[in-house]
């Protein structure tokens, strides 16, 4: 999720209507079960934040209300659509205070509402778990990943599965990684992704039996690499993307990316301007037709979003807009037609669209209070 801060307070002159307060607000994923129904999910919020939902109806984007989750802050990180009256929205809740944890939350879209769910917590003693990511590639299954931290375990993998009614605690492969992604190919293939002790690390769960990948890593002995997105389709065949950063070592960092299809991992050269580049999600249409999105500095300007698109063959820079800001999540139901989410420095949600020839600027709404 992208850091914001700062927020703008409208002043009010005697006798006249006070100008409402703009919160801080932004947006870390999306899905687009069609492509004129997507959902971006985020948070949003002045002292704390809560969960912000954003739905685009082909025509506009606009606020969908969510439930009180009872706590100080909820943030959402990750959502998936199955249908258009089938989402799931993961994230985390805290209460505000230091010495307290965090907690997994869950909330399901039924096409009419929004309703509260609550993941299990892993074991243990001073038990902190978050949950990143969703992939649900039907109603009734949904698998969710994150990281979790307790007391005499340390930092390990967190994985939950919805079955349609319940969610599930997940065993957890060796080693244990941090994942930070997932994406379900189908009902029965899901690929998660992320880091562990500083190199590259990736399971798959086919079925009930979960297989540790290990991709390749790309460089050095030095750990500083990590992936931080995939994206899978079974069009035309089983494959995946993904996407993440190496380190080498000497303060300079920049994007990497490794094509996985059954069996074989495949080291991609992706789109990385200048040093400190991140590529943040990616969204497969089909196998020949993959979007990323992330940021990169840009000296005496600020952060720019950044947008590479994959051929089957190559990775190439994409051309944008000229604005501020950072890209969190994508979805692409097609080829010619993706939504890519974030934030820009004032606080405030970014969207834009790629209609297969040029990025656009979309207008979303930004909760006052």
């Amino acid at each position: 999720m992208v850091a914001v801060s700062g927020a703008c307070m409208g002043t009010a002159t005697a006798g006249a209507t006070p100008a409402a307060a703009t919160v801080t607000s932004a947006l870390s994923a999306v899905s687009c079960p069609t492509t004129t129904d997507c959902v971006a999910v985020g948070s949003t919020g002045q002292t704390g934040s809560s969960a912000l939902v954003e739905r685009w109806n082909g025509t506009t984007w606009r606020v969908v209300p969510t439930p009180p989750t009872g706590a100080t802050d909820t943030l959402l990180d990750g959502v998936s659509c199955s249908g258009p009256d089938a989402c799931t929205a993961v994230g985390y809740t805290t209460t505000g205070n230091p010495s307290q944890n965090s907690a997994p939350v869950a909330e399901r879209w039924d096409g009419k509402s929004w309703t509260i769910q609550t993941p299990p917590v892993p074991p243990g003693t001073n038990v902190t778990a978050d949950l990143y990511s969703v992939g649900c590639p039907s109603t009734d299954r949904c698998l969710a990943v994150g990281i979790y931290t307790a007391d005499g375990v340390g930092t390990g993998s967190l994985a939950e599965l919805w079955n349609g009614t319940a969610w599930t605690l997940e065993p957890s492969t060796y080693p244990s990684p941090e994942l930070l992604s997932v994406s379900c190919a189908t009902h029965h293939s899901c690929v998660a992704v992320g880091q562990f002790g500083g190199q590259t690390a990736a399971d798959r769960l086919d079925g009930n039996t979960w297989t540790t990948m290990r991709p390749p890593d790309p460089t050095t002995p030095i750990p500083g690499d990590g992936l931080l997105a995939v994206g899978c389709t079974a069009t035309p065949t089983l494959g995946c993307q993904t996407v993440g950063f190496e380190d080498s070592g000497d303060f300079s960092q920049s994007t990497i990316g490794y094509g996985w299809s059954p069996g074989t991992w495949n080291f991609e050269y992706t789109p990385s301007p200048g040093n400190r580049a991140l590529l943040t999600a990616v969204s497969c249409a089909t196998g020949t037709a993959c979007v990323a999105v992330g940021w990169h500095p840009v000296p005496s300007v600020g952060t720019l979003p950044l947008f590479g698109v994959w051929d089957g063959t190559t990775w190439r820079t994409l051309s944008s807009p000229l604005v501020r800001g950072a890209m969190d999540g994508v979805a692409c139901p097609a080829a010619d037609s993706c939504t890519a989410v974030g934030s820009r420095p004032i606080g405030r949600t970014l969207v834009e669209h790629w209609n297969g020839t040029v990025w656009q600027v979309e207008s979303s709404p930004n909760p006052t209070a």
